[in-house]
Order: structure tokens, then sequence, then C-alpha cells
């Protein structure tokens, strides 16, 4: 080992070697070089005058016979294992005291690294730990990841038993000061079993804490056997980056004004034994990743991974979010197939509090498999949710959507109830679901869309193994002039309806048309007004009080007419055109539950313009079979 003397001039003495894990293995020679004398004026060489007192600093650094300042060289890494804090030949009482003491050292000198586990042990801490900022606490090794949930695990638990850890007694946390990393670190909580047999309701505590500081990095670690693996609180640019994660919940943000990175973080189930993908003990309660609190500025999540919680990824409140690359995957039923938790999320966007969300979510080829609904967008999303390049499959509903302006382009396979729900027109209206493929060979399913009478835009998309079943669709908003005439806005394609009668009682002197009583439709403009002793082809060319129903209207013949039944027609009518992309073959049939319409031809197509009943409704048969309806209107439009 290399010892440095607290007498005048300092001679530094290099011997020994790393074997294994950084593990010293006997000398293998010896060299020394000249360094720096600890002067007697300077806090910095005052503090390691009085950390060193009568007896010597041992260092491990495989480069400590560099030329440098023992200052230098105390912040770039201090072993826990070396003197003063341990000495192998000594025995320590309270290990975990030291570990503390080290950083608190490093921290006064301005930060560094402290070193633990070369030895081989392992430290528990009752009280937790005080990680100060600018200081890295390093473990001898990376993450022991058997990589698949369901192999390996013999291996992954012999690792366990035997690399040094950090375990956390009950309560127990690290409080990460920022600046700084967690490195290489296994962190258990006390009491869980390394052997395959834990029980994930025996899972507590809060294995790292962190508030508003920044420059949080958690890298190359496991986390095993805790409520939530982190609680981040008004922390900005947080670093996640290869971790392991087995706990009831994962990383926790909750309000972050900056961006934060989350890379190769993994959470499931390793420590329940070498179960199976149909198992229950694979299943967690919690969020593998959560994305919450008042902001968050603009979290990114690469390549990261969930399997088996209630909710993959939650984002809960404004900020804007990247997934790129992640997946969300569960256990699923070994009769059915169909997802283990019914319950079960992989994506969900829906706000925590009354607040809307200003999320603007990216999804870029992300993959979410058995899960009871792969994603839910919520109603309180503003701006658009791009989804791009998505596979979801082996869900019982892939997407489930309130969010209005969401863009999806991807693959859906595999869904036992349904591809995609829309819950409102305004979702359905909005959405962009263009070039992609619905498959699906589960016979219990009976749509691929539930339009939510409305409709998306389809542009491009098909099914590959079938014909797209499209259920609640209105293929286009209605508004109304100022007639009150129900109109299809937009530009494409032009059709004609029949007439369109108005049945009121009215009377006619001079040029004004009043109308005191209405029993169907609206009277328009241009609408040929009927009735005895009415002026045949009288027109209706203004409108004064009346704006449809009862008022007063500008006709263009001058004449007298006594109160009466009189009828309004309105011409063939040329329709504005269909405002989203029609679907091959569909016809939109008018449905009449109350008396009062009046609409020649046995059916319209998309894009028309026609006039509400007596009630103020028009019912559209929507399917194929006329089994679905949607009411547009109730009341007058």
């Amino acid at each position: 080992m290399t010892v440095i003397s607290s007498s005048g001039g300092v001679r530094i003495r290099v011997s020994g070697a790393r074997g294994p894990r950084g593990l010293a293995s006997g000398p293998l020679g010896a060299g020394s070089v000249d360094a720096e004398t600890i002067s007697d004026s300077g806090p910095e060489q005052e503090l390691i005058r009085e950390k060193i007192g009568a007896g010597p600093i041992n260092f491990s650094h495989d480069d400590i016979a560099d030329e440098g300042s023992i200052v230098d060289k105390l912040k770039r890494e201090v072993h826990v294992e070396d003197a003063p804090w341990l000495a192998n030949s000594v025995i320590v009482l309270d290990k975990a005291a030291k570990v503390q003491e080290a950083i608190d050292f490093v921290s006064a000198l301005g930060g560094g690294t402290v070193k633990y586990g070369h030895s081989g042990d392992s430290y528990t801490f009752a009280d937790g730990i005080n990680l100060r900022r600018n200081v890295t606490l390093q473990g001898p090794t990376g993450r022991a990841d058997p990589g698949n949930p369901f192999a390996g695990r013999a291996g992954f638990y012999e690792a366990l038993a035997v690399v040094p850890k950090l375990i956390l007694g009950s309560g127990a946390s690290i409080t990460h000061e920022g600046a700084g990393c967690l490195q290489s670190c296994y962190i258990l909580r006390e009491g869980t079993p390394t052997d395959g047999t834990a029980d994930p309701d025996d899972f507590e505590g809060t294995a790292i804490l962190t508030g508003t500081t920044d420059a949080v990095a958690i890298r190359d670690c496991s986390i095993l056997g805790f409520e939530f693996a982190a609680l981040s609180t008004g922390t900005a640019r947080i670093i996640w980056a290869d971790v392991l994660i087995d706990c009831l919940n994962g990383p926790r943000q909750e309000t972050s004004y900056d961006k934060n990175t989350y890379s190769s973080v993994h959470c499931y189930g390793v420590l329940q034994g070498d179960v199976g993908p149909t198992s229950a003990l694979t299943l967690r309660s919690g969020a593998g990743f959560y994305l919450g609190g008042e902001f968050n500025g603009g979290p990114t999540l690469f390549n990261c991974f969930e399997y088996g919680f209630n909710v993959g990824f939650h984002v809960a409140c404004p900020g804007s979010y990247k997934f790129v690359a992640c997946w969300s995957d569960g256990p699923h039923n070994a009769g059915t197939e169909r997802p283990l938790d019914p319950n079960s999320v992989g994506i969900y966007c829906v706000s925590a509090s009354p607040a809307h969300i200003v999320a603007e979510p990216q999804f870029v080829g992300i993959t979410v498999s058995a899960k009871g609904t792969g994603a839910v967008l919520g109603g309180d999303i503003y701006g658009a949710t791009l989804i791009f390049g998505a596979h979801i499959y082996l869900c019982n509903v892939c997407i489930n959507c309130s969010a209005e302006n969401v863009v999806f382009m991807g693959a859906l396979r595999s869904y036992f109830d349904g591809g995609i729900i829309f819950n409102s027109p305004d979702a359905a209206y909005s959405a962009k679901v263009p070039f992609s493929i619905f498959y699906n060979p589960q016979v219990s399913s009976t749509f691929e869309i539930n339009c939510g009478f409305g409709e998306p835009i389809l542009t491009g998309t098909s099914r590959a193994d079938g014909n797209m079943r499209l259920v609640n669709v209105v293929p286009f908003r209605t508004t109304r002039d100022d007639a009150g005439l129900v109109i299809v806005p937009d530009h494409r394609e032009t059709f004609e309806v029949g007439q369109i009668t108005a049945s009121f009682t009215g009377s006619i002197s001079g040029t004004t048309l009043t109308v005191t009583a209405t029993s169907g439709g609206r009277i328009a403009v241009g609408s040929v007004i009927a009735g005895s002793g009415v002026t045949v082809g009288t027109k209706v060319i203004g409108k004064l009080t009346g704006k449809g129903l009862t008022g007063t209207y500008i006709v263009d013949t001058s004449q007298t007419a006594a109160s009466q039944a009189m009828t309004g027609t309105l011409g063939t009518v040329g329709a504005i055109g269909d405002f989203y992309p029609r679907i091959p073959g569909k016809i939109i049939e008018p449905v009449f539950p109350a008396s009062g319409y009046s609409l020649t031809g046995s059916n319209f197509r998309l894009g028309s313009a026609f006039a509400p009943g007596v009630d103020g409704s028009i019912r559209l048969r929507c399917s194929a079979d006329g089994s679905q309806y949607r009411e547009l209107s109730r009341g007058p439009f």
C-alpha cells in the first residue's frame, strides 16, 4: 500500500497490486516518488494533518505514484477501508459511521470520491447517509443485472450475497445533496432476502431523497426492497443511468424546473425467485416512473423499462416530456393470455390535481405489452400528444384517449377488447392516426377504433388481417348558420340532399313574415313559403328577428296573408363537403326519432346540410349494420 507520513518532508511509497474487483492481492514490487511537504498553513493541509494525527493515511489509488498534490489525491478518492477510517488489521465496531466520516472529510476538502467495498465488507446504516455536495460515493463494481426477468437468477443471487452493499435500516435513506454521484452501489433495505425469497409486501421506506438542489447523479446502481426507489422534490438536473430497481415504486420526481434524464433505468421484480411471466409475484403495486408535482421542465427517458407495475410511466403534471425507446410490460394469464393485472396501464398521462396538464408528451419508438390499457391519455392534456413508431400489443385496450390533438403512428396488435377508444367527439375529430397498422387475431375484440361519435383522420391506416371496424363514428362536425341551418363545414367533396321543410304558424304583411310558432324544421334564407293565399314562389330573402324559429323574416314578394299553417321549403342544397376522410363505402342514413323532419331521398352521404327535427335533435345511423346511433344535439343547435 501507499503510506503518506505526517512528518516534515513526505515520501510516497507505492506497493501492492490490484486483484479481482479491485481487492489488494499482495506486493508486486516497490517504487517511490517525491511529493510536496504538508505545510503548517492552509485550511486543507490543517484538515489533513488533523485527520492523520499520529498515524498514516493509507492509499489504494492505482495512480498514487503520479506527481501531484496530496490534497488533490485525497480529493480524487478516499477508500473507506484505508486508515485512518478503517484498517484491515483493526476491528472497527461502527463501520457505517466511518463511511459518513470519510464523506464529511472529502466534502470539507471541497469534494471528491469516497470508495468502499474493496475489502468485501457491507455497511448497515441505521440513520441513513448524508451524501454531501460535490462528493461521489462509489462501490467496487457495476450492477449485477440479470438482464432477463426470468433467467439468470441463480448467478444474480450469488453475486448479491457477496457484493459489498449499503444496507439502510427502517426509515433510513440516502440524502443526496447534489453535484455528486452514487456510483456502482448496491442499496438494499435491511432485512431484504437476497436468495429469491423476498415478499414485495415487506418492501418499505425510501432509498434516495433529494430536495431543492441540482446535478444529482445515480449511475450503475441496484436499488432493492424499498417502497420508493427515490423521491426527488424540486431537484434540477437529475441524471439516472444504468440502474436496476426492484421496489414497489421506481423513481418519483416531484416538481423540477430543469431538464432531467433517465437512461437505461430498468424496474422489475428480481427478488421473488426464478418465476415465469404468468406469476403474480412479478406484480408491483405502484408506478415504475412517476413525474408529478407542480411542474416538470423537460424530462427525457431513454431505453427505460418496467415490468409488472400497476402504472408503467405516469405523467401527472404540466411539463414537456420525451420518452424514447421505452418499454412497459407485464405478466399475463396463462389460460386467457390476457394481462394478469386488468387495471394496469403502461402510459398514464392524467393529471393528479385539477390543474390542466400542458404536457405535450412525445413517445418515440415505445413498446407497451400485457397491460390492461396500453396508454391512457387524459382530457386535461393541452397541446399535442405525439406517439411515433409505437408498438402496443397483448393489451385489453391499446389506447384510451380523452385528450385532443393526439397524433399516433405505429402498430397495434392482439388487442382483446379494442384498439383505440376515443371518449368524446372532440378527441376523435382532432386526432390523427395516419399510416398505422392494426393486426388482431383475437376473436374477442369487437372493434379497431371506437370513434366516440367523431372520426379521426385515418390516412394510410389499415388492418393487416381483416377489415377495419369502426364504431360510434360520425364523420363530420356540424355548425349552424344564422338561420339555424345545420351545416357540415369544409371543402373537399360536395353532395346534394333533398328538400328541407319547416312547418310553422305565420302571417305575411307586406314583405314581413311573422312566425309565431314552429312544429318542425327551421326557416332559412332561401326557404320558399307556401300557405293559403300566399303568392306562389314567395321566398325568404332576409332575417329580422327570426333565426330559424319564431320571429320575423323578409320575403321577396309584398302581400297579405292571414295567420295560418305554413311551410318553408329549402330547395335542393349543395352540401359544403366532408370535413374528415371518408370511409370507403360508408353511407350515413338519417333516422327520424320525432315528427317534423322533412328530408327527401333514401340517404345522404358525408358532407350534408340538413335541419333538425321538432325536438331540435338529429340522429344518424353510423354503423354498417345500423346498430350504432349518435344523437348530434339535444335542443336547438
